[in-house]
């Protein structure tokens, strides 16, 4: 099913700074390099409590930092994937952890599902190479329990609550298997995210719903948002024994804008947008 979504507000709003957060990503044992990495590539977030969970592209998982004060975030803590899905590769692969949504007890959370082009300056043999990179393609969701000092505490089993995500396959996930079907963006599927190939960075999770945000392709100038159906039973898969995954396709027209995160208001959904420097 397709449809477009008029734009409820201007493109380029005026806006204001609201609030100013500082992050301490120092963690122990960690060297001053690999912190840097992570300073530098973080992208989704979401809040609990006095807690903030950030994405990272360099990392293998999520982080966790605590509210210190006056709007500062620090005593980091890293959680990497491979402690709560069973996942190819090896855990201290990067994740590219782009998205993360909170509904009531579980963390959410999605990887960019994109493959990559070495930069010219590695040798044009290289450069002519793209990348699959068997980490990035989780979509799924994690337990959170109120560990020491009530702080929400990802693991992968609590009593009958057990991490889930998209299973695997050779393209990476059942997700991609169904999109490799779709007219729209099977054309895109084996293109680096940089040159206008698929890159999930966005997602938000409502009763029943997950929603992805595409950073690309963006498809004369309109971005996608794929809205999957979610059930507590079935998860996101539909038919055929849990082979194939639902879900509905939008086009939302942001003069060439990719979708860089999503978030959900009430029963709203707000999109970040950004142009994204492709060719």
């Amino acid at each position: 099913m397709l449809e477009e979504l008029p734009v409820s507000q201007p493109l380029r709003p005026t806006a204001t700074i609201a609030q100013t957060l500082t992050l301490d990503l120092r963690c122990r044992g960690e060297d001053e390099e690999t912190t840097q990495k992570i300073a530098k590539s973080l992208s989704g977030a979401a809040c609990r409590g006095g807690y903030l969970f950030v994405g990272s592209d360099e990392g293998p998982g999520f982080e966790r930092l605590h509210n210190t004060g006056a709007g500062s975030y620090g005593e980091r803590e890293t959680f990497p994937l491979g402690n709560f899905f069973d996942l190819p590769g090896h855990d201290d692969d990067e994740a590219d952890v782009e998205s993360l949504s909170i509904r009531k007890d579980w963390l959410w959370l999605v990887t960019s599902h994109a493959r990559t082009r070495s930069k010219l300056k590695d040798g044009v043999k290289k450069f002519a190479k793209m990348r699959f990179h068997e980490r990035r393609y989780v979509l799924g969701r994690i337990p959170l329990i109120a560990g020491e000092d009530d702080a929400p505490t990802p693991v992968r089993r609590d009593g009958n609550r057990d991490a889930w995500c998209v299973p695997i396959s050779e393209r990476g996930s059942v997700l991609m298997d169904a999109l490799a079907e779709d007219p729209h963006l099977q054309p895109f599927l084996d293109i680096p995210a940089k040159e206008n190939g698929l890159d999930i960075e966005g997602l938000a999770v409502g009763k029943g719903r997950v929603v992805l945000g595409l950073r690309g392709p963006v498809l004369r100038g309109r971005a996608v948002l794929l809205d999957l159906k979610w059930s507590s039973d079935e998860g996101l898969m539909a038919e055929n024994d849990g082979a194939t995954v639902s879900y509905e396709k939008m086009f939302v027209d942001f003069d060439g804008l990719g979708v860089r995160d999503l978030c959900r208001r009430g029963e709203d959904l707000m999109i970040l947008a950004r142009r994204c420097g492709r060719i």
